[in-house]
């Protein structure tokens, strides 16, 4: 952590508090994370140093129960955790550990911190969300195993279990559970609802289908997004979020419909990574409208019919994932440890192909993609797809594509172009 914040020795403490103090400070180095010692409800000392003129800790203070506990952890309105550890020996002081974000922190997020942001002077504003910006992310578990550490530095004493911790955290629950409560009569009272589960439901269904017509009609209708972010601190973040969380969705959904599962995670990291570099809500909605016609279309390619049997779609997947290697239908048929024949006939039954056909299809639909999106030669394509020469790959290539692999490349960057 940089200025205005130094990891610094405390001057004029207590003889008493100055071990406690150094612990803190070395505590803070080594974990990255706010530590500030308290007496009473007075900040003693607090690493780094904090030097804004806001009463910050004191604020966050108010988050924890009166009766101290050996350990407790309060969540603020906006989603920072803060630790809290009780020193038996000296009982009127405690140790504040944190605030720490459970995500990665965005713009204005100091807002999160206090009740009115409002006051803040804007050098003020700007130096305390640096100072958000500079603590670690870290997850509920995380936090209570770094208070456990210092518990035992400190106090010298062992934890319970995190799992025995949070069964009588009842505080944390209720809280959460009247937020909820009050969050939902907020939003029915002014119509800002989630999305219908069953418009979510018939969305993917059709996407695991390969049902181009009928998912571009439902997203006519309707928005992915779980959530509004009308009551969240942090719109951006909310949408954000709500991407990942139907990326992930879809991405699966089109897994089930028969897309190869590395390319429909691959394109799952891709969307991710491209949404974190969005810096406006537009850009977010016009991204989420090109991931799912994405997904749609590549499944589309893809499709199973509906029922299709469970070993018909580990077949599809087993094969999409060995295209790189010498797969047969013979050595489909012994992974599966199915006769030839009756693994060959149901096959065909539910993809419309026989085995050996329906490989070679799948690794011209990935060539395609390489030929689409990349500048490896066709040499290398044919190599690295299996095929026993660049001759074959062009012949298989035009079989089933109409054209030569030259042809396609070039009709793909005439449309990029």
């Amino acid at each position: 952590m940089s200025a205005p914040y130094e990891n610094q020795p405390s001057k004029n403490l207590p003889e008493e508090y100055q071990w406690y103090d150094s612990v803190c400070r070395h505590f803070s180095q080594s974990e990255n994370i706010p530590v500030a010692f308290f007496e009473y409800d007075k900040m003693v000392s607090t690493h780094p140093a904090f030097t804004l003129g806001v009463s910050l800790h004191h604020e966050l203070l108010t988050n924890f129960d009166i009766n101290p506990k050996l350990i407790s952890i309060a969540e603020t309105k906006g989603h920072l955790l803060l630790g809290m550890l009780w020193i038996p020996k000296f009982p009127v002081c405690t140790i504040m550990v944190g605030p720490v974000k459970t995500y990665k922190a965005s713009d204005n997020d100091y807002i999160r911190l206090l009740p009115d942001p409002s006051t803040l002077s804007e050098d003020t504003a700007r130096m305390l969300n640096g100072y958000i910006h500079a603590s670690p992310v870290l997850s509920y578990e995380q936090l209570y195993n770094k208070l456990t550490l210092l518990n035992f530095i400190i106090n010298g004493l062992e934890s319970e279990s995190l799992e025995e911790f949070a069964s009588h955290s009842n505080s944390f629950v209720e809280n959460v559970k009247m937020e909820q409560m009050t969050d939902i009569y907020r939003r029915k009272e002014f119509g800002v609802l989630h999305n219908n589960y069953f418009y979510e439901r018939e969305l993917l269904r059709n996407i695991t289908l390969g049902n181009q017509a009928r998912a571009k009609e439902l997203l006519k209708d309707g928005s992915l997004y779980l959530f509004h972010p009308k009551y969240s601190p942090d719109e951006m973040r909310t949408l954000k979020d709500n991407f990942i969380i139907t990326v992930t969705l879809v991405s699966r959904a089109a897994i089930s419909g028969g897309l190869d599962v590395e390319t429909a995670l691959q394109l799952c990291d891709y969307y991710v990574m491209t949404l974190e570099q969005c810096d406006s809500m537009e850009k977010v909605h016009k991204l989420l409208t090109t991931m799912t016609s994405d997904y749609i279309g590549r499944t589309a390619a893809f499709a199973l019919p509906d029922k299709t049997p469970p070993l018909i779609t580990e077949c599809v997947n087993h094969i999409n994932a060995n295209l790189t290697n010498q797969i047969t239908t013979q050595s489909v048929a012994e992974h599966f440890h199915k006769r030839r024949e009756y693994l060959s006939m149901q096959f065909k039954q539910y993809t419309g192909y026989p085995i050996s056909e329906f490989i070679m299809r799948q690794r011209v639909e990935n060539a395609k993609a390489l030929l689409q999106y990349t500048n490896i030669s066709l040499a290398q394509i044919s190599f690295h797809l299996c095929f026993s020469d660049q001759s074959h790959f062009q012949r298989i290539f035009k079989k089933y594509a109409g054209v030569t692999p030259n042809t396609f490349r070039q009709m793909a960057d005439k449309k990029t172009d």
